[in-house]
């Protein structure tokens, strides 16, 4: 009986050595490579991809005889400092966290990845709706109006592939 408690005792601390290496692996990446939550944290992302999501759709629909690019282009003229800020944060961002090629990259394919995500339409609004979102968006003031219209509409979840992708 006195073997018994020593090999439960031996496999507790074979146990802790082996959950200890793990967390301490699992650790290393995340000291090593930036957080990519840091980046886009403060709605740039999100704003970023609203505006691609409206550019892109508006072009799509109009190519449909639905278009809705004068409105866009109201929205855009509107919001022009918002979306040159996010422009601006999303690209000192991605240089600082990546370096300037890799950071370069990344945002390419980023924004490249967003060209082509959007333009297959938006998931479950059709022209005539989006033309409301942007007509409402022209008038909008501030940003934090289309920081929540993204959250809604775009299922905001920040980019978690850009290290990999940055590197190839």
């Amino acid at each position: 009986m006195s073997n018994k408690p020593e090999t439960r005792v031996s496999k507790s601390r074979s146990f802790l050595a082996i959950a200890g290496a793990v967390a301490a692996l699992a650790a290393l990446p995340a000291a090593a490579a930036p957080k990519p939550a840091a980046i886009g944290d403060d709605g740039s992302e999100r704003v970023q991809r609203l505006d691609a999501m409206l550019k892109v759709t508006a072009m799509r629909c109009e190519s449909r005889g639905e278009g809705f690019d004068t409105d866009y282009h109201t929205f855009s003229r509107q919001h022009r400092g918002d979306l040159d800020t996010a422009a601006r944060h999303m690209r000192s961002a991605y240089l600082h966290a990546y370096g300037a090629k890799n950071g370069q990259r990344a945002l390419e394919r980023m924004n490249l990845g967003m060209a082509n995500q959007y333009g297959a339409g938006h998931p479950w609004l059709d022209c005539g709706q989006l033309r409301q979102v942007t007509q409402g968006l022209a008038i909008a003031i501030g940003r934090e109006p289309l920081v929540e219209t993204a959250g809604q509409l775009l299922g905001y979840r920040p980019v978690q592939t850009i290290p990999a992708l940055a590197i190839r």
